[in-house]
């Protein structure tokens, strides 16, 4: 990565993904930040982090994956 993460500072789930609270529900910081920047994940879409951190909030090390190729990805 070109660029540093930027950690959630807010609330974790249990497995370490930020909850932010955007367009009325409860959604993980990481899908909120990428919405914020590039608009609305197609259904069946994940928001994949590159850099393997679950906190990491920078759309840099974000990417869009189906539910499957982010299982191979480890994330």
């Amino acid at each position: 990565m070109d660029t540093p993460c930027i950690e959630w500072k807010g609330a974790k789930n249990k497995d370490g993904y930020g909850n932010k609270h955007y367009g009325g529900v409860t959604t993980s910081a990481h899908r909120a930040a990428w919405i914020q920047k590039f608009g609305p994940v197609a259904k069946g879409i994940e928001v994949h982090h590159k850099c393997n951190n679950r906190g990491c909030v920078n759309t840099d090390h974000l990417s869009l994956l189906t539910h499957k190729q982010n299982t191979l990805a480890g994330n």
